[in-house]
């Protein structure tokens, strides 16, 4: 990609600190402050409408939550019992349904998340109808297939020709 050269003006003590920071990183300061642009950006602290359509939802795979979300899902495995607090459902509710807004996640991704998702609105949501089990958890017909998310999260450490490329960091 072609860059473009940018003139700012920072105050000393910052300018301190990225001199402190280029040399701990063993890079020069352009390169330092060309990466926390880019992780301020992708963290999407501020972006216009336009440029926030064109993320494509690699921000959320970087998230505490979505590390949260997969260690959760391996858990169930071992112990598919019901037994968190309703808040932390609610949590992986919103992110799923935030994950169905980015082309990222395939489609057999967001089957796969679908079904977490109708359990746990029903466990949220519905209080005439109490689960025990996750039956999402069970390996059976209905079952959450962990190969799906494998292959998702295989796509993020190695290319088509099966270099290894970390996509997110």
């Amino acid at each position: 990609m072609k860059t473009t050269t940018i003139n700012l003006r920072i105050n000393q003590i910052t300018k301190n600190q990225l001199e402190i920071l280029s040399e701990r990183k063993d890079e020069n300061i352009s390169s330092v402050i060309r990466e926390a642009v880019n992780q301020f950006l992708d963290n999407e602290i501020y972006l216009e409408p336009e440029l926030a359509k064109t993320k494509n939802g690699l921000h959320l795979i970087k998230t505490a939550g979505f590390t949260e979300f997969i260690f959760w899902l391996y858990q169930k495995t071992i112990n598919p019992e019901v037994s968190e607090i309703r808040e932390f459902y609610i949590q992986f509710i919103d992110l799923i349904n935030e994950c169905k807004k980015y082309p990222i996640f395939n489609s057999d991704l967001i089957l796969e998340f679908d079904k977490v998702l109708s359990e746990l609105n029903t466990i949220v949501y519905d209080e005439d109808n109490f689960k025990m089990y996750f039956q999402f958890a069970n390996f059976g017909e209905n079952s959450f297939d962990y190969q799906v998310l494998a292959d998702f999260m295989y796509t993020f450490r190695y290319d088509q020709e099966d270099n290894k490329v970390i996509h997110c960091k």
